[in-house]
Parts: C-alpha cells; sequence; structure tokens
C-alpha cells in the first residue's frame, strides 16, 4: 500500500469528525526553522590511517575515532595493501582498486558542519571523491599523480546520519592520510516539543473513533550475499558489480563448436540498489538454480543446462545431463565458485565481456563476482 493512499485515509477520518478540534497554526510557527542546536555544541572528529593509527590492510576493516564513531573502510577491485607510517597505500600499478568508500553511521541525525579528507598517490594515480551526508552531496574532488590532495568544505549546513567518502575510476596506487569532520546533534526545541504534543494529543483522539489497519506486501529481491552460507542451495544471480551485468542463465543456442554459455556478452543488464535487485520475470529468467550434492553443489541455469568445468583450464563447460562439481564459499568480501579447479570469474576486456571459469593460476586477472540470492521480504504498513 502506498504512503499517499494512507495519508488520504487520515484526512478523511479527520473530516468526518468535526467535534474533534485540530492543530492550531500559528504564522510565528516554522517546522523547517524550529530547530535549536544541542547542548554540547560541535562535536570535532578525526582519525589517521597507516601503520601507526588506522590500519587499512584488507578489503574491510572498520576502527574508531576519538569520538568513537566506528568508521568501515570497503575496498573493491584489488587485494594491495601497503602500510606506512603516516598513510594507508591502497592498489598498485597493476592492480588498482576499482572503488574505495569510507562510511561513518553516526546512529542519530546531525548536521555536518565542515570536512577534511586528504589523499596522495603517485605517477599516473587518478580517481574521483565524493563525499556525503545521507544522500546530499557535500564536496567532490579528483586525485592527481603524486601530488598530496586535501578536498575540504566548510559552513556545510548539511543534515544526516551517515557520513559517506567514495573514491571511484581509480588508476595506479592510492595514498589515504587522515579526515577530520565537524557536526552538531539536531534536536528539537521546546516549542517543536509542545506542536508535536498537541499533533500526539490530537492523534490519540481520532483514534477514539477510528481502527488500526496493518497491510502487509510480499516483495521478492535477489538480495547480496555477504557471508559465507552452510548451505548455498538457493536461486541467484551471478553478478558483476562494477559493470552491472549478471551472467545471462536463458542462454540455449549453440554459438558453432562453443556451449550455449561459452560465448561473449553472455550478460543481462541488473539495477543494482541498496544491496537488491528487483526479482522482476525478466531477471527470474536469467537466474541460475544452486542445489546441493554432497559436500559440493550443481548450478544449473534456468534454460536448463548444467555449467562447471572439468579440467583447471579456461572455459565453461554446459549440458543438460552432465553434472559438475562446484565448491562455494565467501571471504574478504569475494564469491569463490570453483570447478575442476578453474575460477568462475567475469572478463572486462571490451572484445570479450563474459562470465568464464579461468585457471587457477591467471584467474585473479579477471573480475571478481558476486552472488545474489532469492528471497521474499515481508513489508507492513501499519495506519
Amino acid at each position: 500500500m502506498k504512503k499517499s493512499k494512507i495519508v488520504v485515509l487520515l484526512l478523511s477520518l479527520g473530516l468526518l469528525m468535526g467535534g474533534i478540534s485540530s492543530l492550531p497554526q500559528s504564522p510565528s510557527f516554522n517546522f523547517e526553522k524550529v530547530i535549536k542546536r544541542a547542548g554540547e555544541g560541535i562535536k570535532n572528529g578525526n582519525i589517521k590511517f597507516g601503520s601507526n593509527d588506522f590500519n587499512v590492510n584488507s578489503t574491510s576493516v572498520f576502527g574508531k575515532d576519538n569520538l568513537e564513531n566506528t568508521w568501515v573502510v570497503e575496498t573493491v577491485g584489488t587485494k594491495s595493501f601497503t602500510e606506512n607510517t603516516d598513510y594507508s597505500h591502497i592498489g598498485s600499478g597493476s592492480k588498482p582498486a576499482t572503488s574505495i568508500t569510507l562510511t561513518c553511521n553516526l546512529g542519530k541525525r546531525v548536521r555536518l558542519t565542515a570536512f577534511y579528507i586528504k589523499f596522495g598517490g603517485f605517477s599516473g594515480t587518478k580517481g574521483t571523491v565524493s563525499i556525503k551526508i545521507g544522500d546530499v552531496d557535500v564536496v567532490k574532488g579528483s586525485l592527481n599523480g603524486t601530488a598530496d590532495v586535501p578536498i575540504a568544505a566548510s559552513e556545510v549546513a548539511k543534515e544526516g546520519d551517515v557520513i559517506s567518502v567514495k573514491v571511484t575510476g581509480i588508476a595506479k596506487g592510492v595514498k589515504l592520510y587522515n579526515l577530520t569532520y565537524s557536526y552538531e546533534e539536531v534536536v528539537m526545541s521546546e516549542t517543536e516539543k509542545a506542536i508535536q504534543n498537541i499533533s500526539t494529543n490530537n492523534t490519540k483522539a481520532q483514534l477514539k473513533y477510528s481502527f488500526n489497519v496493518t497491510q502487509e506486501e510480499v516483495v521478492p529481491s535477489f538480495v547480496k550475499v555477504i557471508e559465507n552460507l552452510s548451505d548455498w542451495s538457493g536461486e541467484y544471480l551471478i553478478v558483476y558489480e562494477e559493470g552491472s551485468v549478471a551472467f545471462d542463465g536463458s542462454l540455449t543456442t549453440l554459438d558453432d563448436s562453443l556451449t550455449p554459455f561459452d560465448v561473449t556478452n553472455n550478460t543481462k543488464g541488473v539495477t543494482i540498489s541498496d544491496g537488491k535487485i528487483e526479482a522482476t520475470d525478466k531477471m527470474k529468467e536469467i537466474s541460475f538454480k544452486i542445489d546441493k550434492s554432497g559436500d559440493n553443489y550443481t548450478i544449473i541455469s534456468s534454460s536448463g543446462y548444467y555449467i562447471g568445468q572439468s579440467s583447471n583450464a579456461n572455459g565453461l563447460q554446459s549440458d543438460k545431463s552432465t553434472t559438475y562439481v562446484n565448491t562455494i564459499s565467501y571471504k574478504d568480501g569475494t564469491i569463490n565458485i570453483v570447478s575442476g579447479g578453474a575460477y568462475l570469474r567475469y572478463n572486462a576486456a571490451s572484445n570479450q565481456n563474459r562470465f568464464r571459469y579461468y585457471k587457477s593460476d591467471t584467474y585473479t586477472a579477471q573480475k571478481a563476482i558476486n552472488l545474489y540470492r532469492l528471497e521474499t521480504i515481508t513489508e507492513k504498513y501499519t495506519f
């Protein structure tokens, strides 16, 4: 049920009950501006990166700043990390990160007043930096070779509960030095509290003449797997996130001597939002089903083909009757599907753009994949 329907119903109930007083209105009351600063005033947080402080030494790390707020640093596309005394070195010339994200969930609504972060790099280092509070842009900047680049914003005055810094379009290694930020908590003034109490009392009076209704809506979605599962059985999309593409499980047509799946451009585009992909009929048509087989698994496409490899070599075998042995695991933000010793990866080269198994001594040259599992989410609306 849409929120607009809820609002219409509540308005209708109010109109039917003429004997109930409405919320007093006054030209001196401005709901957007009746906000005062917290008694503790502005708080200043800071964090330093490097071997003596916050170590960024894996794809997902976290640590606390001087205010005991927790920062999470997630890196995609590289496993190259080097710690120096005053900075963390992420990625390298041959294995740069595809994205670096720093996130701090403050757990309460704040007004960000200032933000500063310092990056550096090496010859040829590039990247675009975007800083947000909630969904609101604060400031943007760019990495520039060997130069140390401070990215700062003052007099921000933007509100939210999550601060995020994201670096994309990265070339070569990146140096991460330190960050500082200032904020003040957003609290209601006594005037706003009084207005809220009046509104609450009127609502209680209305409820004497109304009723509560709970509407449930079942929303199927493919949800990103972010942990190692004891049983991987289920229906999945096999996804390369940076390219917003999934392995096309609907393929059936042979391409010369190749199998239906071992072809270039064996993908379909997907839309990812908050770690979920809407489970439309089109998305279900390209999915794969994973079934447990002893200690291992079989993977079968929606078109009825089992996939895998019988040896540690580049390729992708598929057959409607031959089941291939696959092992599945999750580590450091990456899904590993291994068959015959070869790893299922995504080749992003412009003349490839394909999901395929790659032999164990070269598979790291290809892009890591993720699994999105079909789940049924029940959303409740009460009014």
